[in-house]
C-alpha cells in the first residue's frame, strides 16, 4: 500500500501502519500545502480501506481495487474545488507523448477527479442545470472509453482530436464547481447518503479544499462529525490546520504533508510525466508554466491586488497595468479561475500570519471570501472580460472595510 505516492514518508508511515493495525480513524484531516499529495493519499487510503487484501498492494487485482484505481468504487464520495483544468492538460498531455499504459490511468483519475463531485447522491440543482452536468458527464466518459487500459490506444491524430475533446469538456463541467465553497445542500445531501442502509464495504468521504467552506457548510459539517453512522470514513484536507474552525478541529485526526523538495519534484516528473530534462522547483510552477504561466508572477500579482485592497487611503488600479501581460485575449478564461484560486490562498496566508490581528479579522475575510466567490459566479455568467472583473472585484473587496 502507498507504493504510488512518493514523498512525505512519516506521514505515509503511521497511515500505513494504522491502516494494517485496524486503527484508522473514522475522521482524519490531512493538511499542507498544495501539490502535496494529499488527495492521492486520501484516494490511496479509500481503497485499502475497501479492499479484499489485508496488504492491499498497489497492483491487487480485487474488483474493489479494480475501481478505485479508475476512481469508479461508488463506495466513495469526491467534494470540493481544485485545480482540475492545469491537471488534466498535464496528464493528457503525458499521454499524447508518451503512450504508456500508465499515463492513460493518470488521464483517467485526473478526469474523474471532476466528474466524481456531480456524483448522484450529492449533486442537487435546478433540472435544467442538472441535465446539462450529465450531459457533460455522459460525454467526458465516452472520450475516456477509448483511452481504457485494455483497449488499444487511437493512433496519433485520432488521440490528439479525443485529448482536445476532453480539455474543453471538462473545462465546461468544472465551471459547475464551486471555488469558494462546499455548498451546504452538498453536505446535507451527504448526510443523507450515509444514513443508507449498510454495505458490505466501508463508505469513504473525501472532502477536499475543506477549509474553503463556509459557516452554513461547517455547522452541517459538524452534525456528521459528531455523530458519525457505523462504517463511515471521512478524510478532509485542507492548506492550514489553523483554518479550520476549532470545532472541526477537535473531532479529527491531525495527519500533517509538507510540500516535496525538488529532488522529489524531479523524481515525480520523471516516474509520472516523463519530463527527463525539466527543471521546476515545485509541481505547482511545473503544471502552471504547462500552461504558459509564471506561478511567481502569479503570485506576486495576487499579493499585490491584495495589498491594494487594504490600502485605506489613495489606491488606484494600478494592477491593472501590471496584469496587462498575464491576462492575455486568448487566455483569460482560464487565468481568472488561476488568479481567484491564488487570490483566495494569499487570504488564507495573511490571516494564518496574522491570527489574531483585530485589523483585518475573520470576519473581514469571511466576507471576502463571498464576494470573490459571488463575483466569479457573475463572471461566468455575464461573461465579463478579464480586465472588468478585476476592477469590480476590487472595488467590492474594498468597501468590505
Amino acid at each position: 500500500m502507498f507504493e504510488n505516492i512518493i514523498g512525505n514518508t512519516t506521514t505515509v508511515s503511521i497511515l500505513r501502519t494504522e491502516l494494517a493495525r485496524g486503527i484508522f480513524p473514522r475522521s482524519a484531516l490531512f493538511y499542507g500545502p498544495p501539490y502535496a499529495a494529499k488527495l492521492s493519499t486520501a484516494l490511496e487510503t479509500a481503497r485499502v480501506l475497501v479492499c479484499e487484501d489485508k496488504k492491499a498492494p498497489w497492483n491487487c487485482g480485487c474488483p474493489q481495487c479494480n475501481l478505485n484505481r479508475e476512481l469508479l468504487h461508488p463506495n466513495v464520495i469526491l467534494l470540493g474545488p481544485r485545480y482540475f483544468d492545469v491537471e488534466i492538460a498535464a496528464c493528457a498531455d503525458a499521454l499524447y507523448r508518451t503512450r504508456k499504459p500508465a499515463a492513460r490511468y493518470l488521464v483517467l483519475r485526473a478526469v474523474r477527479k471532476l466528474t466524481r463531485r456531480f456524483d448522484p447522491a450529492i449533486w442537487e440543482g435546478d433540472e435544467s442545470t442538472r441535465n446539462k452536468i450529465q450531459e457533460l458527464v455522459i460525454e467526458l466518459e465516452e472520450l475516456l472509453e477509448a483511452l481504457a487500459p485494455e483497449k488499444s490506444l487511437p493512433e496519433e491524430k485520432e488521440l490528439a482530436d479525443i485529448i482536445s475533446s476532453v480539455l474543453e469538456t471538462s473545462g465546461r463541467l468544472s465551471s459547475y464547481v464551486s471555488m469558494d465553497n462546499i455548498p451546504v445542500n452538498q453536505v446535507r445531501k451527504l448526510i443523507q447518503w450515509v444514513h443508507l442502509s449498510a454495505q458490505r464495504f466501508p463508505k469513504i468521504i473525501i472532502m477536499e479544499n475543506a477549509d474553503a467552506m463556509l459557516e452554513s457548510s461547517r455547522n452541517s459539517l459538524l452534525k456528521l462529525l459528531e455523530e458519525p453512522p457505523p462504517g463511515i470514513y471521512l478524510i478532509l484536507t485542507a492548506v492550514r490546520l489553523t483554518n479550520l474552525i476549532p470545532t472541526i478541529r477537535s473531532r479529527v485526526r491531525h495527519y500533517k504533508f509538507s510540500e516535496r523538495d525538488e529532488e522529489q519534484v524531479k523524481q515525480i516528473l520523471t516516474r509520472i510525466f516523463h519530463e527527463d530534462s525539466l527543471d521546476f522547483p515545485s509541481l505547482k510552477s511545473y503544471f502552471l508554466a504547462w500552461r504558459d504561466i509564471n506561478a511567481a508572477m502569479l503570485n506576486t500579482l495576487a499579493r499585490t491586488f491584495f495589498q491594494k485592497v487594504m490600502e485605506r487611503e489613495g489606491t488606484r488600479v494600478d494592477i491593472l497595468k501590471e496584469m496587462h501581460d498575464l491576462f492575455s485575449a486568448k487566455s483569460e478564461k482560464n487565468l481568472i479561475s488561476l488568479f481567484i484560486q491564488e487570490l483566495l490562498h494569499v487570504l488564507a496566508d495573511f490571516f494564518h500570519n496574522n491570527i489574531n490581528s483585530r485589523f483585518p479579522n475573520l470576519t473581514h475575510l469571511e466576507n471576502w471570501v463571498k464576494i470573490i466567490g459571488k463575483h466569479y459566479r457573475e463572471h461566468k455568467t455575464l461573461n465579463l472580460q478579464a480586465q472588468l472583473f478585476i476592477q469590480n472585484l476590487f472595488y467590492r473587496m474594498k468597501a468590505v472595510l
